[in-house]
């Protein structure tokens, strides 16, 4: 996203030159609890989703709201988008 928001001619760009750090994702097998707990602490907005070795979803923070309670969700955007 920072690459294509900085005019990165992304058909030429490699995922490589403008990946940052260790990719942080979530298992498919975790607790409905670990998604905002990752989230809140690294300050995502979404997480790949891993089975096994392979990616097979991605979910957002929008996502992870819908089965949250109001109060819950407030928090955890609250605590997201902290500087």
């Amino acid at each position: 996203m920072g690459a294509v928001a900085s005019g990165v001619e992304t058909s030429k760009a490699k995922v490589a030159e403008h990946a940052q750090g260790k990719p942080i994702t979530i298992g498919a097998d975790d607790p409905l609890e670990e998604p905002t707990r990752i989230t809140q602490h690294h300050q995502v907005h979404r997480l790949p989703v891993i089975g096994g070795h392979k990616l097979v979803g991605m979910l957002s923070q929008a996502d992870t709201a819908r089965h949250a309670d109001e109060h819950r969700t407030g928090e955890m955007v609250s605590e997201i988008s902290e500087p």
